[in-house]
Parts: structure tokens; C-alpha cells; sequence
């Protein structure tokens, strides 16, 4: 029995010694991470600076580490956390470096506390709430800490319209926000409702269309074509008129011994020409589409409904044509 307690004993000192020993190899490696995370802070490396320190918690988590995850965390601008971490570091008053910092790290806290605001949020039990886009929390949430700057809230609820609200929250005040959510209405169509807080989008049905109405459709077009190709027409022979004028005025085409008319005015001549044969060709399409508006309106039903019409109004130098349902 004796032999066995010694050897018991044996045992427990090893255990006590080894343990002694990896405590020491686990601060030893903590310090160094937080050593390489200062270093970091100091070339504004504040990334690079704030994994370090998380490396250091997750060997030693001491509030010293916590503490600088905190003011790296504010470095970045990420001011919630920091503020977070940094109280819990702070309530930790039996360790001394944390005892020797108190007084510049109370200052670093005043200085994340003024890019912060409280912001409390009343609306249905279960709801989630969005802050720009990201889900924050799920209500009944008493209050929140969030950065000072101007934001969008979204309240999510199943089986109602999500709301929406713009707010500009105010550094060190506390803003309260009501949502009123206004259940879902039926789906119109039967189709089964959207995700989760979206609002419903209304659907038109499709309106009923028939060969008779696309046949008078298809009527009015090339009537309206038709009306189109004839001003164009018209347009062109006048224009022709004009150059015709100045064709024959022989103050711009003087006579000259023997030189004909025809060689004097030849530009006039030739844009009175090139203007007829367009008016021409204006006409024949002119008369080919209002030809085939009235071959589909004699073939289409008196009975089908009227569902578009070109309308058609004078305009300078032609016609103005708008097709309206």
C-alpha cells in the first residue's frame, strides 16, 4: 500500500509539473502574438493586427488580449464590437495590466461611444429586424447599439407586408422606432404567398386576345401606314413644286447662247425628278396598306372588340402617328 501511494504521488507531482510547464508555453506564445499584434498597430496594419490579437485570446483569452481586440476593432471602424469587447475587458479589475490601463482605456471608450447610438425597435414578437440589408435581430430585442450615421430598417414577419423606415440616428442619443406590419393580402391569382416579410407583387391576368381583335389591330396598323406613306407623298410632290420654281426662274437659270435650260438647271432638275418618283413610290405603298386595312376590316367580325388605334395628327412636313391601346 505504501509503494502505491508513492507512485500515486509520482504521478500527481508529473501532471501538476507538465501542466506548469504548458501554462508557460501557452503564455509564452500569447505574449509573442500579442507583441507581433502591437508591432502590426503601430505600421496601421489594424487587419493584419486584429487576427493577431484574436490568436492571442484564443491561446490566453486574458482581458489584456480583449482589450486590444477592442482597440483594433475601433481602428477598423467596427464600433460595436469594440465598444463590447472593451467592457468586458474593462470588468475584469483584478488584472493588472488592465488595472495600469484603466485611464486610457476609459478614454478609448468614450471615444467608441461617440460614434455610437441606441436604437430601440417596437413591433410584432417573432418579427426580424433588418438593418441595410443585413439581418440584426429578431424582436422582442429591448435595445440595440449600432453606429451613429443614417440607415434603413426592414421588418420581416411571416404573413406580413414588410415595413420600411429611414432613420438618422444621432451619436450618444437613443432613437425608438415603431412598426405597424399590415397583414399579407390574399393572392389574387391563388399564387402562394412571397418569402417571408416581402411585400405582395400585384399581377395583372393576362388579357384575353382573339384572332378577331388581332385582326382589327392589324387593320388599324396598316391603316395607319397607309396615312403615313401618303403624307410622305404629298410631301415629296411639293417638294418637287418648289425645285420645279426654281427650274424655271431665270434668275437663277439665265439664259446663256447655246446652252439649253436642261444643262443650266440641271441640279433643280434632277431633284424634281428624284422627288416625283419618290412621291410615286410613297403613293403605291400608301394605296397597298390602306388596301390591305381594308381587306382585314371587312374580314373581322363588326362584333370584336376594338382594342388599339393609330392615331394619326398633322404635323410639319407630314403626319405625327401614335399607336395607343
Amino acid at each position: 500500500m505504501r509503494r502505491g501511494s508513492r507512485v500515486a504521488a509520482h504521478l500527481c507531482l508529473a501532471f501538476s509539473l507538465l501542466s506548469t510547464a504548458s501554462a508557460h508555453a501557452d503564455g509564452a506564445a500569447a505574449d509573442s502574438a500579442l507583441s507581433h499584434g502591437v508591432a502590426l498597430r503601430r505600421e496601421h496594419r489594424d487587419a493584419d493586427a486584429l487576427s493577431e490579437f484574436r490568436r492571442a485570446y484564443a491561446i490566453a483569452p486574458t482581458p489584456r488580449a480583449l482589450a486590444q481586440i477592442a482597440l483594433a476593432e475601433a481602428a477598423l471602424e467596427q464600433w460595436v464590437n469594440a465598444e463590447a469587447d472593451l467592457l468586458r475587458a474593462l470588468g475584469s479589475g483584478d488584472d493588472p495590466w488592465i488595472a495600469r490601463q484603466h485611464a486610457a482605456l476609459r478614454v478609448a471608450l468614450d471615444e467608441i461611444d461617440g460614434h455610437l447610438a441606441t436604437l430601440e425597435v417596437v413591433g410584432q414578437n417573432g418579427a426580424q429586424l433588418w438593418i441595410d440589408g443585413a439581418l440584426t435581430a429578431e424582436l422582442p430585442r429591448p435595445v440595440l447599439r449600432v453606429p451613429a450615421r443614417r440607415m434603413k430598417l426592414e421588418l420581416r414577419a411571416a404573413g406580413y407586408v414588410t415595413a420600411v423606415r429611414d432613420v438618422e440616428l444621432l451619436p450618444g442619443r437613443t432613437a425608438s422606432v415603431t412598426f405597424a406590419l399590415e397583414p399579407t393580402p390574399p393572392s389574387i391569382h391563388g399564387a402562394p404567398p412571397g418569402a417571408i416579410g416581402g411585400p405582395q407583387q400585384a399581377v395583372d391576368a393576362p388579357r384575353p386576345t382573339t384572332k378577331a381583335g388581332q385582326g382589327r389591330t392589324a387593320a388599324w396598323i396598316a391603316a395607319g401606314g397607309g396615312v403615313v406613306f401618303a403624307a410622305a407623298g404629298t410631301a415629296l410632290l411639293v417638294y418637287a413644286g418648289d425645285r420645279a420654281a426654281h427650274y424655271n426662274d431665270n434668275t437663277e437659270c439665265a439664259d446663256e447662247p447655246g446652252v439649253p435650260r436642261s444643262l443650266r438647271c440641271a441640279s433643280y432638275g434632277s431633284q424634281v425628278y428624284t422627288a416625283e418618283a419618290a412621291a410615286i413610290v410613297s403613293y403605291g405603298l400608301s394605296l397597298a396598306a390602306l388596301t390591305t386595312s381594308a381587306f382585314l376590316f371587312l374580314r373581322t367580325p363588326r362584333d370584336a372588340p376594338l382594342r388599339a388605334h393609330l392615331d394619326c395628327r398633322a404635323a410639319l412636313g407630314g403626319a405625327s402617328c401614335v399607336y395607343v391601346f
